[in-house]
């Protein structure tokens, strides 16, 4: 049941990255501006991830979970429905709270259930498939596109995590409630987190609108801000980010290569299904079969590498993922000056299978190193840092482009010549990013046994 909540989510996130052109001609928006569509639930995915994961551990992960579906079903009618761009980004925004609440319940749940020895295995399972819902996802919003607009793509999303409330309200089991319901959530910690990387991602977004004086002026107060909530942890009896999980080098090692790898994909993941339909004219079935072929290998390679990662350890699996990794987006970056899909479509499968061998090993080395009573917080930390890094990759990416284009985003489209320039730029630096996770995860520990959960 978890993985299927997995499975919607990421079903949910990757058919709209398909439809962005579609719905930057509705909206009328340029880039710039359509980059939101994707950070704006990611704002409130990351918002939200600490204060679910410690909800899980006071009242039950179960409970987190079913609300997780409700939010995500009701958001998408909201996107469906919106008559303008605004709307439709407070849809988005509703949507984001859903999917934070899955995120942070789906690997809890699993970890807390599985045996010592076969975690590796069930989060290998769980990795699966979130890629299945990744590779589904661009068919499935290529073809609803095709067949109803964009607008279809929200509906369905909508039925999805309907239908899989109606099953498990009877099927799931409750695990790790700890029953401490006396202990209150720290909410206005959650406000600084969510107040701080608002104001660091719209001055980081809109710097070539509103000029480097107010985006910097936007930034430093976000980060004053973030700060403000590391000092508050610190501090607060009860924490949404136990800061002491750090000092474990597994685990910090773990939550920082995350980080990278999603930031380092996040340029590839964003920037290419504008290549394919405006720079190579692909019609958006099209698209979405490009599209499947990272999220397909990656649902191949999960579960093995997960296996592996009980017998094995993760140093060596995430670190040989992670190089993988910035090689094949090095080759992404060259393929897209040939103007040609194959060399594309070699490239994309080679970053699915470095991101397919990273995830799991690491995912289960986070959660290995984690004590029984806060796998729910951990469970928080990894997607904290998972979708730190897609947000970070988008504006990055976003920002890169722009410069390397040297015609800025948000302003007159650039030539064919300067759009592949600023695409080289952008794939180029996503590359350094996975050169640097390869190395961090190098810092960690060999392989231990994980303790039985309790």
């Amino acid at each position: 049941m978890a993985a299927v909540g997995s499975f919607t989510s990421s079903l949910a996130t990757s058919s709209v990255a398909v439809v962005l052109p579609r719905i930057g001609a509705w909206s009328g928006r340029e880039v710039l501006d359509l980059q939101w569509v994707m950070l704006m639930p990611m704002v409130f995915v990351v918002a939200g991830l600490l204060p679910a994961g410690r909800a899980g551990d006071v009242f039950g992960h179960r409970r987190v979970y079913l609300a997780g579906l409700v939010l995500l079903a009701a958001g998408s009618v909201g996107c469906a429905l919106a008559s303008s761009f605004g709307p439709f980004l407070a849809g988005r925004a509703v949507q984001g709270i859903g999917s934070s609440l899955l995120m942070a319940s789906s690997p809890a749940l699993v970890s807390l259930g599985a045996e010592p020895g076969r975690r590796g295995r069930a989060l290998g399972l769980i990795s699966t498939a979130l890629y299945l819902g990744l590779t589904m996802g661009p068919l499935l919003g290529g073809a609803l596109l095709f067949l109803g607009g964009f607008r279809a793509v929200f509906w369905v999303q909508a039925l999805l995590p309907a239908g899989l409330l109606a099953l498990a309200v009877p099927l799931l089991p409750d695990v790790g409630r700890t029953g401490r319901t006396r202990t209150p959530l720290d909410l206005s910690g959650a406000g600084l987190l969510a107040s701080g990387l608002a104001l660091v991602l719209l001055g980081a977004s809109r710097w070539s609108a509103w000029g480097p004086a107010a985006c910097g002026g936007l930034a430093a107060s976000g980060v004053l801000v973030l700060a403000l909530f590391a000092c508050r942890e610190r501090r607060t009896p009860s924490p949404l980010l136990d800061l002491g999980l750090f000092a474990d080098r597994t685990f910090a090692s773990a939550a920082a290569g995350a980080f990278l790898n999603y930031l380092a994909i996040s340029h590839v993941n964003f920037l290419m299904p504008f290549h394919l339909e405006e720079g190579l004219g692909l019609d958006p079935r099209h698209v979405g079969l490009v599209l499947t072929v990272m999220p397909a290998v990656m649902a191949i390679v999960a579960g093995p590498s997960g296996t592996l990662s009980d017998r094995l350890g993760s140093r060596g699996l995430s670190s040989l993922g992670m190089l993988l990794s910035a090689l094949a987006i090095l080759g992404v970056a060259g393929a897209v000056a040939t103007l040609h899909v194959p060399p594309l479509l070699g490239a994309i499968a080679c970053l699915g299978l470095g991101t397919g061998l990273f995830v799991s090993p690491n995912t289960n080395a986070l959660l290995s190193s984690a004590p029984p009573d806060r796998q729910g917080v951990a469970s928080g930390v990894l997607a904290l840092s998972r979708n730190l890094g897609m947000v970070g990759g988008i504006t990055l990416s976003a920002a890169v482009y722009a410069f390397g284009s040297g015609t800025g985003v948000g302003g007159a489209a650039p030539t064919a010549d300067a759009a592949v320039r600023g695409l080289q730029w952008a794939f180029c630096v996503g590359a350094c990013m996975a050169a640097a996770g390869a190395l961090v995860v190098l810092v960690r520990p060999g392989h231990r046994q994980p303790a039985a959960p309790r």
